[in-house]
């Protein structure tokens, strides 16, 4: 049986620091007056990169997000009807009911659905049954 050696990955990592982080990391080297000693770090460390997104990544990510939406707003609107043929006259239309419903986070059932909304909903539900 023939042993193989495991190939090490080499890792990148890769710090996403706001502006005023990095510049506290570069207070707390001096601070602490660490002396790096592998230049090539230092330097990194000293003269970061910026990182911009793409132009086509924002999009990507705008159209994403508009998607979710409109699946979460759809969600919603289909456990509302469902909600009003089947539950019960004595039950409650809540944010958590709608939220078990449609599956979604109570959160988001509360940005997409206001407090008068709720009680219109609890009102027309009271009176149709």
């Amino acid at each position: 049986m023939k042993l193989t050696k495991k190939r090490e990955r080499k890792m990148t990592y890769r710090l996403n620091l706001k502006p005023k982080e990095h510049d506290k990391l570069i207070s707390y080297i001096r601070l602490k007056d660490l002396e790096i000693e592998d230049i090539n770090l230092k330097n990194k460390i000293m003269n970061p990169t910026t990182i911009t997104e793409s132009e086509s990544k924002k999009t990507a990510m705008q159209k994403a997000t508009k998607k979710r939406s409109e699946n979460a707003k759809l969600k919603i609107e289909n456990a509302i009807n469902i909600m009003k043929m089947t539950f019960p006259k004595h039950k409650k239309i809540s944010y958590y009911a709608i939220a078990k419903e449609a599956n979604v986070a109570i959160q988001t059932i509360q940005k997409y659905i206001s407090l008068d909304t709720l009680k219109k909903l609890q009102d027309e539900h009271n009176s149709n049954k």
